[in-house]
């Protein structure tokens, strides 16, 4: 077991986080990818846009992307660490 979290992402937009690269024998290899991501991610904070509809929508297409660059979008990590300076800075000021 290793340090690196990974989002692990399916084809068909299902996603969840671990530390070792997903593998089953009984699927293809690369079907579900392990994309390295910054400690602490969560994808249901990290990649949800809002709530509604479009939005969903939106999750799903950038699910997709996800998937198929194999590594997350500039937008998705600097909206995580955007997030985290937010949490630090309420939990500083407390």
């Amino acid at each position: 077991s290793g340090d690196q979290l990974y989002l692990h992402i399916a084809p068909c937009g299902d996603c969840w986080t671990g530390r070792e690269i997903f593998a089953a024998k009984h699927l293809q290899p690369d079907y579900v990818r392990s994309v390295p991501v910054p400690e602490g991610f969560d994808p249901d904070e990290h990649l949800t846009t809002g709530d509604g509809e479009d939005d969903m929508e939106t999750e799903i297409e950038l699910l997709r992307r996800i998937y198929d660059e194999g590594k997350l979008p500039a937008d998705v990590i600097r909206r995580f660490h955007l997030i985290n300076e937010e949490a630090s800075n309420r939990q500083r000021d407390r």
